[in-house]
């Protein structure tokens, strides 16, 4: 909550950055981040959703989705907005993860159980685990113009052993309880995998896609 938006601002100088939000909660936790770090004067919080962003047309000359994309059932809505509301030559982006693109070294036995369980969670909700993948399908039925996909690699040594787990697969507690899957098989699974990423002689890492393209 606002630290991506204070990451913009710091590398943009003079920039101005304008995050939506629908969640009260995250909203005010967002303000209160961007006060606390001093770029409450450049970034703002608006409550809003990706299907429907309260700017007007041709706003912003730069709009960006992270992780975002997984989660919503209506993606090519969201992304029609993110291209109406960005300017003429400006640049809407989206960077989402694929869980099929999580390698762990030794493997632990039973994640691909974990990961097939989270994929169908996630699909009842209408979202997508391996969203990444299909950016670039995504953005080509768009108004888009140069549309470019870059990958990004992140490691266990990128983001520390702890962060990773988080990140990657903390969420996926959620999804198991959402579909009454998380039972003491698969909490000992995600305990395992926990306990494997801890080991000094293990390596973890996955693949983020970021898709790119220019408003015309």
């Amino acid at each position: 909550p606002g630290v991506t938006s204070t990451a913009l601002a710091r590398r943009y100088q003079g920039s101005r950055i304008i995050g939506i939000e629908p969640d009260n909660t995250l909203r005010q936790k967002s303000e209160a981040y961007v006060t606390h770090m001093g770029f409450s004067d450049r970034c703002t919080f608006r409550n809003g959703t990706a299907e429907q962003i309260p700017l007007d047309d041709s706003q912003v000359d730069f709009s960006y989705a992270r992780l975002l994309f997984q989660h919503l059932p209506d993606r090519k809505s969201a992304l029609e907005e993110m291209v109406r509301v960005t300017r003429p030559g400006g640049v809407v982006c989206a960077l989402d993860a694929d869980d099929g693109m999580i390698t762990m070294e030794p493997e632990i036995q039973g994640y691909r159980k974990i990961e097939a369980l989270a994929y169908q969670a996630q699909a009842e909700y209408g979202g997508d685990r391996r969203m990444g993948r299909k950016l670039y399908h995504l953005f080509r039925q768009s108004d888009l113009k140069n549309i470019k996909v870059s990958l990004l690699s992140i490691t266990m040594q990128d983001l520390g052993r702890d962060a990773f787990f988080d990140i990657f697969f903390g969420f996926k507690r959620q999804l198991l309880k959402r579909i009454g899957e998380w039972n003491d098989e698969n909490r000992a699974i995600i305990q395992e995998i926990k306990a494997g990423l801890s080991d000094p002689d293990s390596f973890a890492m996955t693949t983020a896609f970021l898709a790119h393209g220019i408003v015309p």
